[in-house]
C-alpha cells in the first residue's frame, strides 16, 4: 500500500529503467540484424516504451487517493456500478462512492496528505481529486449521509480548493480540521476544531472558525456560528525530544507525527497534533497505543500523558526510554471513566522495540513535512499544541 501511495515518484524511475537498455544498443550491434530486423526492433522498442508509459502513469494517477479500512467493513461503488465490498488499501477515483457499515470506520487519504475519516453508516462521493500543471490542488467531495472528520493541509495557491458538499450546504476550506454531520433529511451540522470554513446554503455564507459550529437545515441558510460544546474529557500526550510520536485510539485511528518527513496525521475527530504532542477530545474508553520514532540519531526521551474532565486534571503519568536511529518503539495507556464520567488513566505499559509501526497511515509523497517547535513542552496538564500546518 505504501508503494501505491507514492505513485507520483514512480513514473520517472520506471522510465529511466526502460531507457537504459535501449541506450546500450549501438549501431554496430544493429547491423547484423539487417534492415528489416532493425525496423522490427525499432517497432518493438516503441511498443515497450509505450507500454512502459501506460504502466507507469496508471499507478501514478490512480494511487493519489487511497481508502484505508480501520475496522469493520466498507464498500465502494465505481462509476455506473453498485456497491461492492472494498479492500483495505484500495485505490479510489473520481466518481467513486464510498460508504461504511455500522460500527465501521475508514479513512480516505489524498495526494497532498489531506484526509477525511468516515464514521459508521457514512456515504461520500469523490467529485474531484486532481493537481494542475501549476501545482494547484482541487479536492471536491459530496457527503450524503453520516459523519466525517476532515483534516485539510494548508492550500498555498489561490486556485487550490478543498470543498465538501452536502444536500443542504457547501463548505470551502483552505487548511483546517472540521467535523460534518449529515442527517437523513440532509440537515448538516459543521463544527470547526481549528482554522476557518466558509459554509454556504440558500445563497448565504457564514464563516465558522475555531471551536464554532453552524447548522444548515433543508431549504434554509446556515445558522449564525455559535460556540461548540467543549469536550467533557480530554487526554493529552506529550513528547520530550529527541523523538516524535503517533497515538492510535481503540478504533485504530491515528493522530500524531509519522515518518518519512515526518508528516502530521489527524485521523481522530477533533485531535490536534505536532511534533511535541497529541491532544484527543472526548476519548473513547480502551487501550491507546503510543508509537515512538527517533529524531535524527535519537537518544533518551520522556513521554507523558494527562487527563482532564471538565477542565480539571484527573491523572498524569510519565515514562522514559531511549531510542536509536532506525528503531521504532511502542507503549500503551489504558483509558477508562469513573462513576461521574470523568476520564481515568493508568500507568504506561512497558516500552518495547517493534519491527513495524502498528498504525494504518498511507504516506503520499506530496504531504508537507512537519517542523519542530523550539523549546520543551510544559508539564501537566500537557504540552502546547499546534494545528496541522
Amino acid at each position: 500500500m505504501a508503494n501505491r501511495s507514492q505513485g507520483w515518484t514512480f513514473a520517472p524511475a520506471y522510465l529511466q529503467f526502460i531507457r537504459q537498455p535501449v541506450a546500450k544498443v549501438g549501431e554496430e550491434q544493429l547491423k547484423p540484424l539487417g534492415r528489416y530486423r532493425y525496423a522490427a526492433l525499432a517497432i518493438a522498442v516503441i511498443l515497450v516504451i509505450g507500454v512502459g508509459l501506460l504502466v507507469a502513469q496508471r499507478p501514478a494517477s490512480a494511487s493519489s487517493t487511497v481508502l484505508t479500512i480501520l475496522n469493520g467493513q466498507a464498500e465502494v461503488a465505481r462509476v455506473g456500478a453498485g456497491f461492492v465490498a472494498a479492500t483495505d488499501g484500495e485505490i479510489v477515483a473520481v466518481g467513486d462512492r464510498v460508504r461504511t457499515a455500522e460500527s465501521s470506520h475508514a479513512v480516505i487519504t489524498f495526494f497532498d496528505g489531506s484526509t477525511i475519516e468516515l464514521e459508521p453508516a457514512t456515504t461520500i462521493q469523490i467529485d474531484d481529486a486532481s493537481v494542475t500543471g501549476s501545482g494547484a490542488r482541487s479536492i471536491s467531495l459530496l457527503q450524503t449521509l453520516g459523519r466525517t472528520w476532515s483534516s485539510v493541509q494548508k492550500l498555498t495557491k489561490a486556485d487550490s480548493k478543498y470543498e465538501l458538499k452536502t444536500p443542504t450546504s457547501t463548505a470551502v476550506v483552505r487548511g483546517t480540521g472540521f467535523e460534518t454531520n449529515v442527517g437523513a433529511d440532509g440537515e448538516t451540522t459543521l463544527t470547526v476544531t481549528d482554522g476557518s470554513v466558509s459554509v454556504t446554503g440558500q445563497g448565504q455564507t457564514v464563516t465558522v472558525t475555531d471551536n464554532q459550529t453552524t447548522t444548515v437545515p433543508p431549504n434554509a441558510p446556515p445558522s449564525a456560528p455559535a460556540p461548540a460544546p467543549p469536550p467533557q474529557n480530554t487526554v493529552r500526550f506529550g513528547m520530550h525530544s529527541p523523538a516524535f510520536m503517533a497515538v492510535s485510539d481503540p478504533l485504530g485511528r491515528t493522530c500524531g507525527a509519522v515518518p518519512p518527513g515526518p508528516i502530521i496525521v489527524r485521523q481522530i475527530p477533533g485531535c490536534l497534533a505536532s511534533l511535541q504532542g497529541v491532544s484527543v477530545p472526548n476519548p473513547r474508553q480502551g487501550s491507546y497505543t503510543v508509537v515512538v520514532f527517533p529524531q535524527g540519531d535519537g537518544g533518551a526521551y520522556t513521554v507523558d500523558a494527562s487527563g482532564a474532565a471538565n477542565n480539571a486534571g484527573t491523572f498524569n503519568v510519565t515514562a522514559s526510554g531511549a531510542i536509536q536511529k532506525g528503531e521504532v518503539q511502542s507503549t500503551g495507556l489504558s483509558v477508562s471513566f469513573g462513576p461521574d464520567g470523568g476520564i481515568v488513566g493508568t500507568a504506561f505499559g512497558p516500552i518495547q522495540v517493534i519491527q513495524k509501526a502498528p498504525v494504518k497511515v498511507p504516506v503520499p509523497s506530496g504531504a508537507p513535512t512537519a517542523t519542530p517547535v523550539a523549546g520543551t513542552p510544559p508539564p501537566t496538564p500537557g504540552p502546547t499544541f499546534i494545528s496541522t500546518p
